[in-house]
């Protein structure tokens, strides 16, 4: 699972590419119909901002933001695609100053 820096102050886009296992299906025809982001390891307040959005038909992004100073986040996505599969990833992101 990939580790991510991310400074408190930012507010940073993180993309997952889902481009490999839709074209492993060998169905074009085959896309991302739905896709939802949550965040774990925070136990403060605010809690950290979640904006996401399908950028195109094997990708997906969200911009996050409210991070907490010395927090560690596991940031997880699971995506339905049009036949149906389910993909899920996770990334980590270590909140400190860059």
């Amino acid at each position: 699972m990939p580790v991510y820096l991310h400074d408190p102050s930012e507010d940073l886009d993180y993309t997952i590419d889902y481009s490999e296992e839709l074209d492993a299906v060998g169905s074009p025809s085959d896309t991302i119909a739905a896709s939802s982001f949550s965040i774990e390891g925070h136990g403060g307040s605010p809690a950290p901002s979640l904006d996401a959005q399908v950028d195109e038909t094997d990708r997906t992004t969200v911009t996050v933001s409210n991070l907490e100073l010395g927090e560690i986040y596991r940031l997880k996505n699971v995506t339905t695609t049009t036949q149906g599969r389910v993909l899920t990833r996770a990334v980590t992101i270590r909140c400190e100053h860059r």
